[in-house]
Formats: C-alpha cells, sequence, structure tokens
C-alpha cells in the first residue's frame, strides 16, 4: 500500500491504485461545488431577506388589514390621525338598508380609547352619509395599532313602517361591528 503522500501525486502507482486516487480527487471536487452552490443560493436568499427587511415587510403593521366593519346593513370608512396632543379618528357611516333611517348614537370602544359617543339625530336616505371626527383626549403612539368595537342605533323610518320617522322603541335597531386602524400622521 503506498503512503499518503503517493496518493496525493498519484505518480508512482499502479493503474488500479490510480483509478482510485481519480476517484478519491472526484469525490473532492464534487464535495466543493456542492458546497459553492449552495453559498451562492444562501447568499442570495441573505440578500433577498435583508432587502425585505429594509423595506419594511417584517413590521407588522404592514400586514395589518385597516378595517371598518358593521355587517350588511351600513358601509364605513374610518381613519386615525395624530393631531397634536390628540388623536382624531375620522368615521364615515354610508346607509345601505335600502330605506330611511335616523341615526340616534354611535359610540367607539377601545381600552386605549375609552368610550366616545356621539348623539347626532341625523335622518339618512338610502345611500346617504354622516360623516363624523372623534376626538381621543391623548395622543396615541404613530404606528400603533387600535381594534375598537362599534354600535350604532338607529330608527327605521321606511315610508310604510314609520313615515314621520318617530323615534318610538318599536322602530329601534341596533348595529354591532368593529374598527381596526393604525395611526398615522
Amino acid at each position: 500500500m503506498p503512503d499518503k503522500t503517493d496518493l496525493k501525486l498519484c505518480s508512482r502507482i499502479t493503474p488500479m491504485q490510480t483509478a482510485k486516487c481519480k476517484i478519491k480527487k472526484l469525490k473532492g471536487q464534487a464535495a466543493i461545488e456542492y458546497l459553492m452552490n449552495y453559498s451562492w443560493a444562501i447568499l442570495i436568499l441573505a440578500i433577498v431577506f435583508a432587502l425585505l427587511f429594509a423595506g419594511g415587510m417584517f413590521n407588522p403593521n404592514y400586514f395589518l388589514m385597516q378595517e371598518c366593519y358593521l355587517g350588511p346593513s351600513f358601509s364605513c370608512q374610518s381613519k386615525m390621525t395624530e393631531a397634536g396632543p390628540n388623536t382624531q379618528i375620522d368615521f364615515k357611516v354610508t346607509n345601505i338598508l335600502g330605506y330611511k333611517i335616523k341615526v340616534s348614537s354611535i359610540s367607539l370602544y377601545s381600552r386605549d380609547v375609552g368610550s366616545l359617543t356621539v348623539n347626532p339625530n341625523v335622518e339618512l336616505d338610502n345611500s346617504n352619509s354622516y360623516q363624523y371626527a372623534f376626538v381621543v383626549n391623548k395622543a396615541l403612539p404613530k404606528g400603533s395599532v387600535e381594534r375598537m368595537n362599534l354600535n350604532i342605533t338607529y330608527y327605521i323610518c321606511a315610508e310604510e313602517v314609520n313615515p314621520i320617522c318617530n323615534p318610538d322603541a318599536e322602530f329601534s335597531r341596533f348595529a354591532s361591528g368593529r374598527i381596526t386602524s393604525s395611526v398615522d400622521q
């Protein structure tokens, strides 16, 4: 059996040993090529993740869906903005019931905001909107996410049922929903 220096040189050995020597060289070359290919792939993945991280893709607010939901009876939109020492919640509700209503109260509640209520007593025909700006007496941090419960109490003013829009308990209805929004500047 030749010593290690002879195997490295593969010059002074028999033809059978030369074949074994070449196989060992090819195994080493295959291992190095395998490592190089995977190294390039890992480097490219690291660069892609670095670019995504720098672009804000891993910020939880990026995946946050702005939401204002009041069920099938109403359409709503909301936006929270920083207003000096306060936070303002702009809220717009649209009547899509198919008949006239009278909105008697709109209330929002969350742990951070507390309870906010407005009593507009406004009549909304079908497809008409009411817009209001709630003011929270504290500044919520920019980018913070608020999840609020939303409640609307209204009276049915359909011509067939309540043509004079009488605020009677018999015609009173309640819609409940939620708002999920982040504070913008």
